[in-house]
């Protein structure tokens, strides 16, 4: 009887053990799938502010203050065109990306997005300031993104 209920026991507490390694090992898989979404959703924020800048550099190279010939005028409405697409691309990503990201990851780049929404051409000026604050909103989601996914420099 008592070999009965020691074997009874050891099966027990071996299918809890099973039942507590599989568990733990979901919630493993889990925060590692949610690691991998975010570190994947800042790559693309970071890629897509990016683009933004090189965007932003070709309008102002083709905003001539002179009169552009029909080429360059062609080539202003293709970039322009451009940073509006770049613009709906990251306001698509950010409402998704809400899901898993920090909420003040985005309060800069919708602060940065009506601040380049009212922008004008014809304003070299425009795309220097525009040019800066996504430069200055790429740092700063660099360092949201380190202290979310817990990153480090590796400095002691």
């Amino acid at each position: 009887m008592d070999n009965l209920l020691h074997t009874l026991l050891g099966a027990a507490l071996a299918v809890l053990g099973g039942f507590l390694a599989q568990r733990f090992q979901g919630r493993v898989w889990v925060a590692q799938e949610r690691w991998r979404l975010k570190s994947d959703y800042y790559q693309r924020l970071l890629g897509l502010l990016r683009e933004l800048d090189f965007a932003y550099h070709d309008c102002q190279r083709l905003e001539d203050p002179e009169a552009p010939g029909d080429g360059e005028r062609k080539q202003l409405a293709e970039a322009l065109a451009r940073v509006n697409t770049l613009h709906r691309q990251l306001a698509n990503l950010v409402t998704v990306a809400e899901l898993w990201l920090p909420r003040d990851t985005f309060s800069e780049i919708i602060d940065v997005e009506i601040h380049l929404a009212n922008r004008t051409s014809g304003e070299g000026k425009l795309w220097d300031s525009a040019s800066s604050a996504t430069l200055l909103l790429q740092q700063k989601l660099v360092m949201m993104a380190r202290r979310d996914l817990k990153l480090s420099l590796g400095r002691s």
